[in-house]
Order: C-alpha cells, then structure tokens, then sequence
C-alpha cells in the first residue's frame, strides 16, 4: 500500500526533530574558548512520521534569529539542562553549520569532554517548518520540502538518526558511507538465493520474524495491529475533516470526531441537518461534489456558458441537476436560472452569513521581553537538593622586607574566608482554562499554557538575576549586589559616551576580577543612543555601539534592565548599564519548573487550573566582576 498524502496544515508550525553523528575526524575544538562546531542540518531528504522531508537551505528559507541570538544548546531536548550556547551560525546553501561553546558548569563540562572523546556522538535539532510544499511523490512515497523553516535549539542526545552531518563532516563522506553500507549489506545476503528464501537462509528470516512476535507480544499488540491503528486514525482525522470543509460544518465535524462518533453518524447527522434547513427554506438546492469536481467546476464558466448558449461539461451537469430540484417558484430567463425571491449574501444574518466558516491561521503569541543573561554566558547549577554554599577567600597573608639581624619578628598575617550560599527561594504561577475551550479551539490550549508558564519564569528568573531585590523571598540582583563596580556620569545623570563604556571596563580589570569573557548589558534606549554616539567624539567616527559590540565586547539589550532610575533632577528616567563577566553569576535550581495540572478544583466551574512551581536562587561569586552604570540618559 503506498503512503497516504498528509495535510501540510498538520505539519506546519508544529516543533520537529532531525539527528546527527558527531564524528572525531577534523574537530574544530577551542579548548580554552570551550567552543565546538557543528553541522546540524543537510538538505538531505529524512523519514518523518508523514513521510520525507527536505529543508531547503537557500537563504530565504532559513530563519536563523534565534541561534544567532545565543540559541541553546541543550541536552536531550531539556530545557532545565541548558549545556551551552550558540555563538555563531553559517549555511553554505547545503548544510548548516554552528559555532556552539559549552558551559563551565559541571553538566556542560562532563558533556563536553564526551564530545570530545567520542562517547557523546548524537545531536539533534529542533526547528519549527512555517511553510512548505509537495516536493516529489510517487505510488509509494511524498516527498515535502520546508520553504520556510527555523532551527530553534540543539542538543546533545543519545541515539542519532540523520548521519549526513556532524562535526567536521563533509555530504560527500557521508554519502561515500551510505552506498559503502549499502554495498555491505548486499553482500551480507545469501549467495545462494540472494536474500529471497532459500533452505539455507530461511531459518536466518524465521528467526527474526520471531523476535519480530516477541517484541510485539511483549507490547501486547502485533506490530500490524498498532501500525494500523495509527494509520487508521490519521484517516478517520483526515476524513473527518474533508467532510467538514466539504458540507461547510468543521466545528460539527470536529465534536464527532472528538466524542468517537463514526463517520456515517455524522454523514446522516449532517444530511438531517441540511434537510431540515431545505424544508425550512425550500428554495435551497445541493449537488454533492467530489473534491476533484469541485476543483474542477468554474462559476465564471458556467456563467459566460449560459449567457453565450454554450453551456457544456460538467458545470451543464451541475446546472440540469439543480434545475430539477428547483421548486416552482423559479423561472427560465434566457438560459439562466433566477430566483424571484431576496438573493443571499454572506454579510447579512439568517441570510447567508451563517454560512461562512473562518479557518483559523497560525497562533500569533504577544511580544515580549528578552531574557539575555544566559545568552552572555551565566551559569545554570541543576540538579541541587540543598543549600549551598561555596567557600571563598577574602584575603591575604603578607610579606614583609626585613634587614639582617634585626631583632624583630616577623608580623602573623593569615588568610581570611568567607562563604557564598544559594538557597532555594519559590517562583510561582497559576492560571486556568475551560474544558470547552479545551475541547474547541482549533489551537493546542494546553500546550501553549504550559509554553506561557515556562515563558514568564524564565523571565522573571532573567529579571531577578538583573535587578532583584533581595527583599520578600526575591533573589538578589546584579544592580542591588554590595561591591559591584560602580561608574557615575553626574549629579543629574548624564548621556553616555564611549569613554563611561571603558571605564566600565577599567573597574573590572582594577579589581583583577577580569576572569573570562566579559559583556554589556543595557536598556534598548541606551542601545539605541550608542548607535548614534560617535565613538571619538566627531561626526566621522564609527558608533560606539555596531553590530553586537561595544567597545570590543558583546553587548546586548533588552527591556529587562531598568530604565526608570532616578538620579538627582533625573527623576524615573534613567538606564542602567551592566559590565561584566557573566560567567561569574550563578543561577542554582533545585528539581526543575514543574507544571502542575488539577482539574479538580474547579470541576463544578467546568475549569482546569494549571499552576508552576520552581525553586531558584542567584548569587555572583565575585561582585567585583561587575560594573555597573545607573544615571545614563538618552538625552
């Protein structure tokens, strides 16, 4: 039986995965930047559920925003275990290539030699397709290919399925592989029958069709039973929905299907349905149409056909079968059949407007904040079970020059310590939704209340990392840390200059706290003004702020920073800008966010209630490796 033709409607922006073989041969590995590049995506054809799928990698098609805006790197699709980030993204037109750097943490740091050392060889990536077509199909197989597609993280993961791409690896080795296993495999068929069945390979076929049994009966299903129960579905979905475009009745069609009606109930539904409104309105006439006659029949030919006489084919069937349905208060003029009564339209009520059907479009989210501290590179410490605290020196012994024979000891000086602790502070949301909602809407409710709850924590994690109070069981922030470097521009605030960014700098590195990389982050107002502020001081100059850098260093923007300081005069009105190494801000989590789903509570209002959970803390183990800027004006 050939493939059926799947709707492109069910595929389009759905999350998809592909994997990959990360191979040892030719590693770009930066040991000390801890960086590593990766091919994660070919414009081979790969098996999807609904059958092959090419992404085409003109650059049109590719929407690469999100990696090239620090993407995750996770593992195994987790998004509480975040390993690394991407820093830079290319395509070729045939495969897509990443510059992904790993994360001093202790899960990246493990996950990191493995890649090294060839024990962790799978990545995969997920992307979202937005558009795509009917590429190629044959009796036995479509296939589609995604005209507009966005990769949106990838992870290191266990079992690899797509082995065109990897690290270091070209399409032509891959390729010289695939036909070498083909090769292999036909030489591993019986000499004697090649492979058909013969006394001396049948007890070879025999035995896997036994473990073939054995795993199905170990599933409690044969393997032709849930294959077809798949199968089955899919169908009774699609025809389900056929019907319901067809007789202008999705919603009904929808409630059917979802209540395990069969399709004739619905047919005779539906006919009942449409009879009752002929009876109630007897001037109505129906011919039923397959969807490839209704492609085929043209009202402008059927029109033009009947006014020159020519009325022909199957819009001349149409017409005589809706001619002997006709009730007698229509009439014959010049070939053309009138109705004497108010003509329908589709903007008047109880006049055709009931008629129409709004096929809903793609879910459109609300925009908002950017959550950028992990993009700059802090770190995520998973996995906790209790308080922690990490010892630190907070001084030195000293050193004294003393003369020969000077009578006089030596001063004690000694080391002094103290202690950096997380401790577990409780992030909670809630929200609820109705069983009919669920039940109706055309959108995956579910899905996108728990994509919202996930959302707002990870930016109010983002938020509290920068500007925390500290305060009413919130996490302490950059901007409220004691001992962070401070730089001033006046009494009243002041617009920033290419100078403050430096001096920023210069307070880190007077501290020694220039451990690793370091990067800005500030307000998209500030962003905005340094794009115009001339970095030298005349109209010649290049911008203080171009590309993604400032003053040599990342630099980032986002809404998150306050921009609602005051300073002197400057009520509410001045930015913040951070700098710093981020590396050095540490964001512990203990367990992970967990989505809870009670539809108890509010049973008697019909609703289920779905409510977050997630303990966090932040903490910078140096404050001395930030600097921060809180009085700069965009004018």
């Amino acid at each position: 039986m050939g493939q059926k033709k799947t709707d492109i409607r069910e595929i389009v922006g759905k999350r998809l995965d592909r994997q990959i073989i990360l191979t040892r041969e030719d590693l770009k590995v930066d040991q000390e930047a801890r960086t590593i590049e990766i091919a994660f995506a070919s414009d081979q054809p790969i098996e999807h559920w609904f059958g092959k799928l090419i992404l085409d990698h003109s650059v049109s098609s590719i929407i690469l925003d999100r990696l090239m805006q620090g993407g995750p790197l996770l593992l195994d699709h987790d998004r509480t275990k975040q390993i690394g980030v991407h820093e830079s993204v290319s395509n070729d037109g045939h495969v897509t290539r990443a510059m992904v750097r790993f994360s001093r943490s202790a899960l990246g740091e493990e996950i990191f030699q493995d890649v090294q050392d060839g024990i962790r060889r799978g990545v995969s990536v997920g992307f979202i397709v937005h558009e795509m077509e009917l590429d190629e199909k044959s009796e036995d197989e479509y296939i589609y290919r995604a005209t507009k597609w966005e990769p949106v993280e990838n992870s290191i993961v266990a079992i690899p399925a797509d082995i065109s791409v990897g690290v270091g690896r070209s399409l032509a080795d891959a390729e010289a592989e695939r036909n070498q296993e083909e090769e292999d495999a036909r030489a591993r068929t019986c000499s004697e029958c090649g492979g058909d069945g013969c006394d001396i390979c049948a007890p070879d076929q025999e035995r896997q069709q036994d473990r073939s049994a054995e795993t199905a009966r170990a599933n409690n299903q044969p393997i032709e039973v849930r294959t077809n129960k798949i199968m089955e579905e899919k169908e009774l979905m699609e025809q389900f929905r056929e019907l319901g475009e067809f007789y202008g009745q999705a919603d009904m069609a929808r409630s059917f299907h979802a209540d395990g009606k069969t399709v004739e109930e619905f047919k005779r539904a539906v006919h009942e349905k449409l009879k009752t409104a002929q009876e109630a309105t007897p001037t109505q006439a129906h011919v039923d149409l397959s969807r490839k006659e209704q492609s085929r029949y043209s009202i402008a030919r059927a029109i033009m056909g009947s006014a020159d006489g020519n009325l022909d084919g199957l819009e001349l069937e149409v017409h005589q079968e809706l001619e002997k349905q006709l009730p007698s208060n229509y009439k014959r003029a010049g070939g053309v059949l009138v109705f004497t009564r108010a003509g329908l339209d589709s903007a008047t009520a109880t006049k055709g407007a009931e008629t129409k059907f709004t096929e809903a479009g793609d879910f459109i989210s609300m925009l908002r904040n950017k959550a950028k501290i992990f993009a700059l590179g802090a770190r995520l410490l998973a996995g906790l079970q209790g308080p922690v605290g990490f010892p630190k020196q907070t001084g030195a012994a000293t050193a004294t020059w003393v003369g020969e024979n000077s009578g006089a000891d030596v001063p004690d000086s000694s080391m002094t310590l103290g202690s950096v602790s997380l401790t577990p502070k409780t992030l909670q949301a809630s929200t609820s939704y109705s069983r009919q909602l669920l039940v109706q809407s055309v959108v995956d409710v579910e899905s996108l209340v728990r994509e919202d709850l996930a959302l707002i924590h990870a930016l109010a994690i983002d938020l509290a990392a920068i500007n925390g109070s500290g305060a009413g069981n919130q996490p302490r922030g950059i901007l409220n840390t004691n001992g962070i470097g401070a730089v001033s521009i006046g009494a009243n605030g002041g617009v920033p200059t290419y100078d403050h960014m430096v001096d920023l700098e210069s307070a880190i590195i007077a501290a020694n706290a220039d451990t690793a990389a370091m990067g800005y982050l500030t307000t998209t107002g500030i962003r905005g003004k340094l794009k115009k502020t001339p970095e030298l001081g005349n109209t010649a100059a290049l911008p203080v702020w171009r590309g993604s850098e400032v003053n040599g260093y990342r630099a980032e923007s986002t809404n998150q920073v306050p921009s609602n300081l005051t300073k002197g005069t400057s009520d509410g009105i001045a930015h913040a800008i951070i700098f710093g190494v981020f590396s050095e801000l540490l964001v512990g989590e203990w367990g992970a966010l967990e989505l809870v789903v009670d539809p108890f509570r509010l049973k008697k209002q019909g609703m289920i209630e779905v409510t977050s959970f997630e303990m966090v803390d932040i903490v910078l183990r140096y404050a001395e490796a930030f600097a921060a800027i809180k009085d700069a004006l965009t004018a």
